[in-house]
């Protein structure tokens, strides 16, 4: 998008004076934008939302009613009399002011109820449809303000909320201009297509973006695309907004988590060995962080991984060379955990935990979700092998258990011969150690019963 930096730039696209476009925006609502910084304020605007602004007023020439008013130059103007002759006086000069005041009331009429439309929500954006190919947005009043058509359908079910994930669409105020932006992350079977896209309440595209470097973990090269499948927004302790997107590459290996501005600046990257499934932002020990959740091909493991928020840069640890990045940026996660594989995952090729969820939980403390395996039985049937742990609110594992579903999965598997012995509760001790990372190395923590 283009943009116009300060009042001259703006006037100079309208093709008037500053003082013209300056009143525009208090009595006609120019869509302009402002930084505060600590040495003063800058006025900028994109072009794309004055040329909508401009669109919006076709009808009603506000723009001439003002320029008349503030150059009182009516008297300079000649009229036509009923016989063609041109003349000029009192009569034609006061007949003309007439028409103007006139004109100019149904101009401020129509600009206060475009205002009211437009700070009661009806112009802007509350919330949208799929359908086929296009993406609609409406108003608080359920007008339908604009449209996007893909080049590829938009399956609803698959960019609804789905399983306690972030939305895959979100409305919110990214620049707090007080306009509404709408965010969305493009799922498509074309992973070139799986990107998130920004637009402006008006529809217009403000970015898209998709990471799009060739990363080398060991001696192997990973070249892009890479498939956006989720993102957060946050606000920051200046008070700006931030928008987090995570991204793994088309065979699970490697991911990333980018930190972009409302403009769609890319401010950091942080890469993984594994997938990344979970990214929520949340306070440990009083501080600002994300929380992404995964898998480590590295560790053949379920991971939690702890950013900071103001400096999420960087990459996993890896025990294995194959799995270190060599063109990654620097720096390192704040903490980071490890969850163990079990049997079930073991006797099934390729088969990693993933942390599949994170919740806060009353009082303090989380509660993380590990899909441990996932067994599709011959003649159909799909198993799915879950544990919880238990973490302090310092992120520390207190206990850990395994569900129903697991048990159901440990019995199919032994009724199809990869498993040769019942369930028995001791098998829960498989789901330690849990390894902890500490800025150095990784540290086992052992189950709570062993410990004493």
């Amino acid at each position: 998008m283009s943009r116009l930096n300060g009042w001259k730039e703006i006037a100079a696209h309208f093709g008037k004076s500053v003082r013209t476009v300056q009143r525009w925006e208090p009595d006609l609502g120019l869509p302009v934008r402002r930084l505060h910084t600590p040495s003063g304020e800058i006025v900028f605007a994109h072009r794309q939302e004055l040329e909508a602004w401009e669109r919006r007023l076709q009808g009603v020439d506000r723009r001439a009613d003002l320029e008349a008013a503030e150059s009182n130059g009516d008297a300079n103007h000649a009229t036509t009399t009923a016989t063609g002759e041109r003349r000029s006086g009192p009569a034609s000069r006061s007949r003309r002011r007439a028409i103007g005041v006139a004109t100019l009331a149904v101009a401020a009429v129509a600009a206060l109820v475009w205002v009211s439309r437009v700070w009661s929500g009806a112009g802007q954006p509350a919330s949208w449809t799929m359908e086929g190919n296009t993406f609609a947005v409406f108003g608080d009043d359920g007008r339908r303000l604009w449209e996007h058509r893909f080049e590829f359908p938009l399956p609803p079910d698959r960019l609804a909320p789905i399983y306690a994930e972030p939305p895959r669409v979100l409305i919110d105020d990214l620049d707090g201009d007080g306009w509404r932006e709408v965010l969305m992350v493009t799922i498509a079977d074309v992973t070139e297509h799986c990107r998130l896209r920004v637009f402006n309440h008006d529809g217009a595209v403000r970015f898209e973006i998709q990471p799009d470097r060739t990363m080398r973990f060991g001696d192997d090269e990973y070249a892009p695309p890479y498939a956006v499948s989720r993102f957060i927004v946050t606000t920051e302790a200046d008070g700006t907004k931030a928008i987090w997107l995570t991204a793994n590459h088309e065979r699970w290996f490697p991911s990333v988590v980018q930190k972009v501005t409302p403009d769609g600046q890319v401010l950091a990257e942080f890469w993984t060995n594994g997938h990344s499934r979970v990214l929520l932002a949340a306070e440990v020990a009083g501080r600002p962080v994300i929380l992404l959740g995964g898998l480590s091909n590295d560790t053949v493991g379920a991971t939690l991984t702890v950013l900071d928020r103001a400096q999420p840069g960087g990459s996993v640890p890896s025990r294995l060379d194959e799995f270190a990045c060599r063109n990654c940026p620097a720096g390192g996660p704040l903490a980071m955990l490890v969850f163990p594989g079990t049997e079930v995952n073991r006797v099934l090729d390729g088969s990693r935990p993933m942390v599949w969820n994170v919740k806060p939980q009353p009082g303090g403390g989380w509660e993380v979700e590990v899909i441990v395996a996932e067994f599709e039985a011959p003649g159909g049937g799909l198993f799915r092998a879950t544990s919880y742990y238990t973490l302090t609110p310092d992120l520390e594992p207190v206990a850990a258990s395994m569900e129903d579903d697991y048990r159901r999965t440990h019995l199919a598997m032994q009724v199809h011969g990869l498993l040769d012995h019942p369930f028995a509760e001791s098998e829960v001790d498989q789901l330690w150690p849990v390894l902890s990372w500490n800025g150095e190395r990784f540290e086992e923590i052992r189950h709570p019963a062993a410990q004493r």
